[in-house]
């Protein structure tokens, strides 16, 4: 009745695991994540919005306001100059997005001066911020059982 039990583990091959892992960080292709990245923010574009709040750079399924003229192009796509303008800088711990026509913050904040709604296109879904998370892990675990 008052036997001792016990349970010991071994964590040793775990830890070679996260070691392995650990080693990869520097090796991860932020390029391939962060063009990702810029794929979700035009694609903002082509479905006129995927936000939650103005000023959330965290996205959703809010679409813009709509225009109050009648103009045949899309939203914020008359020369494509906006959309096509976002890129990337790679740093060593992943990427920066980057929109910096001089306009790009009144059309993503909005503009009370101009009556300019905020038309948020620096935005990421959280299931493709999931996939991006997935991609970066791929990359730390590739080739590990």
């Amino acid at each position: 009745m008052g036997a001792k039990m016990t349970i010991q583990l071994d964590l040793s091959g775990a830890l070679k695991k996260i070691d392995k892992i650990v080693k990869r960080v520097d090796k991860i292709d932020w390029d391939e994540v962060g063009q990702m990245g810029l794929q979700s923010i035009k694609r903002n574009f082509d479905n006129q919005g995927r936000y939650n709040q103005p000023g959330e750079e965290v996205g959703g399924s809010t679409k813009w306001q709509p225009r109050k003229d009648d103009l045949p192009h899309p939203i914020l796509n008359l020369s494509g100059a906006l959309r096509n303008g976002v890129y990337m800088q790679l740093n060593t711990n992943g990427f920066t997005l980057i929109s910096d026509k001089p306009y790009s913050a009144a059309q993503n904040y909005g503009f009370a001066g101009r009556n300019l709604p905020a038309r948020p296109f620096m935005t990421i879904p959280p299931e493709e911020i999931q996939e991006m998370a997935e991609e970066v892990a791929r990359q730390l675990t590739k080739g590990m059982r």
